[in-house]
This record gives C-alpha cells, structure tokens and sequence, in this order.
C-alpha cells in the first residue's frame, strides 16, 4: 500500500512539474526568464530558462502530501529553498560569485546545525581517516559549494543537466531503498521524476533551460545525498556516482591553471564542448555519450569498493582523471593545430 502512495506521488511529482513549466514558458518574457545567446552559447536564440522553479516548487508542493518526510526533514527543504532563491536571482539578475557563495554557506550550515556532517572519509590502507570537527565543518562546505557549482557547470547541452542528474539520483534512490532510508529514496525520487518531466521541454531542441535555478539546486541536493549516503556505503564510491560533473570540473581547474589563467575563467573546454565537437556538434549523440559515461561511473560505485578496497578505488579514479585530462587536452591541441 506503502508502495502505490509513493507511486502516486511520483505521478504528483510529474505533473507538476509539468504544469509548472508550461506557466515559466507562458510568462518567461514578463519574469525575465530569457536565456540571450553569448559567444560560448551552443543554441543561437534567445530561449527561456528557470524551468528549475517548476521542478523545485513540484517537489516542494508534493512533500507535503508526505507529512511525516516534511516535518521530519522541513530543515533540508528549508536549505533547498535558499538555494533556489539564489538560483532564480541568478537566472533574473545574474548573481555573482560571492552571493552565490553567500547563499551556498547559509544552506550548508543549516545542514550542519541539523547534524549533516562528514565525520571521517571511512579506512584507507588500514588507517581509519577521522576528522576533528572544525575540519569535517569546512569540508562540508568545501563539498557542498564545489559540487553545486560543478553540477551548474555541466549545464551546458540540451538534456545532459537532466539525464546526469537522474541516472546520479536513481543511485542514491537505489541506497535508499535497499537500506530503507526515507530521506535518500524519496528526496531522489521526486527530484528524477521532476526531472523526467523537464526532459521532455529540454530534450534537443531545447524549449527551456532548467537554469541556475534548476542546476545549482540539482547539484546541492546531490552532494547532499552523497554525504547522508555516508552512513551506508565508503566515502570513496560517492567519488563515482557522482563523477562527470566533479572530473569535468577538476580537468578544467588544472587545464586553467597549467595555462596561467584564471580557475573562473570562462571557455569553451569543459568535457560537454569537446564531446559535442567530437561528435560534429551532433548534440543528441554527445548527450547520450556522456550520460553513458555517468552509468558506467555509477554502475562502478554501486558494484564495487568495499572498505579494503578504497585506496584502490581513489588511485583508480585518479587515474581515470588523468586520462581523461590527457585524451581531453590532446584533443584540443588538434583542434589548435587545424585552424
């Protein structure tokens, strides 16, 4: 019985979600929901965006058909709210930096105060890696801010933001259900079928754009995830299921870096740009070839890395960054050496 409720209110979930974006679309130019063309668009035309609003507002609406998960959990709820806020600030005003930061630090110590923490990073070669409590509080923060915008950054291909974060959440909706944690399996459920429901607007061609709205709250929810997940499963394997947006991220901070520009400087050589290049600006094709390369990530953290095994697991995931950094630049260079 349990079972077909929850079943409902992933319908719930859907439908709003649904609803929600067809008003952002009717109305996008009074709300100034309107993504303009730059130098490093993909799309050509002014498209609307905040379709992030619809997906948050369904699954915050349907939480509450779910009484005993928004009384227990109104806190988290609460921090994904001041997300979103800075989100949709963004996708009017274009925020910068430092308020998103600012928004991302009151979010995290709401999670904090309400005991989301990082205690230890589990056993690595025999010793246990504990943390006193200042430090797993700035990891924390570490965590939470650099995966949120990680996750904003790969929002750069019609469907990739949508189909990476529901192949990630149906990992930790997995977690979720086989150890009957009520926060993982439900909170990523109603976010995969809110995003399901985006996908349709956002498949190639685009009609809507999920947004900072949308992407810097999918992203501060999955690090969220990742941490409760903690409890569960080694620290290592959330390396995997989460791995595109946090490799891209990684091999474009070293790339900048190795170059003597700035780690914030805008360009044109995250993994999605170069996939779609690859692929002759096919973008249904590099979309889909990424979002392989999510499951396969997935699939890895799920099945494999048990406690003794998690130093093999962080050598074996370095190692896919550096080939990764490796193949990526070696393809730019070519690019380079064509013009």
């Amino acid at each position: 019985m349990l079972e077909i409720y929850n079943s409902i209110l992933f319908c719930i979930v859907f439908f709003l979600t649904l609803i929600f974006i067809f008003i952002i679309l009717r109305f996008a130019t009074e709300l100034q929901l309107i993504d303009i063309p730059n130098r490093r668009s993909i799309h050509k035309n002014p498209i609307p965006r905040g379709a992030g609003i619809g997906i948050v507002l369904a699954v915050l609406l349907t939480s509450l058909f779910k009484m005993d998960f928004y009384l227990e959990y109104w806190w988290i709820l609460l921090a994904i709210v001041v997300i979103l806020s800075v989100g949709v600030w963004d996708d009017i005003f274009h925020a910068s930096a430092k308020l998103k930061f600012i928004f991302i630090f009151i979010a995290t110590t709401i999670l904090y105060i309400n005991g989301i923490e990082i205690e230890d990073l589990g056993t690595l070669a025999g010793l246990k890696l504990s943390l006193p409590w200042w430090g797993g509080a700035v990891l924390l923060f570490f965590a939470v801010a650099g995966y949120t915008n990680a996750f904003n950054l790969i929002d750069g291909l019609d469907g990739l933001s949508a189909s990476i974060g529901i192949i990630i959440l149906a990992a930790y909706a997995y977690i979720g259900y086989i150890y009957n944690d009520k926060l993982l399996f439900l909170l990523s459920s109603f976010f995969i079928a809110a995003l399901f429901a985006f996908l349709i607007f956002n498949w190639n061609p685009a009609k809507i754009f999920m947004g900072d709205s949308g992407s810097l709250t999918i992203g501060f929810v999955i690090v969220l995830l990742s941490i409760v997940s903690i409890k569960y499963i080694e620290p290592v394997k959330t390396l995997y299921l989460a791995a595109l947006p946090l490799l891209d991220t990684l091999i474009v901070m070293v790339r900048r870096k190795s170059q003597g520009m700035s780690i914030s400087n805008p360009d044109n050589t995250h993994l999605h740009h170069i996939v779609l290049r690859l692929f002759n600006n096919n973008i249904k094709k590099a979309v889909l070839f990424l979002a392989f390369m999510q499951l396969l990530f997935t699939v890895i953290g799920v099945l494999f890395f048990n406690q003794k095994e998690q130093l093999l697991g962080l050598v074996i995931f370095i190692l896919c960054f550096v080939v990764l950094y490796l193949f990526s630049t070696a393809l730019l260079k070519r690019e380079e050496s064509s013009v």
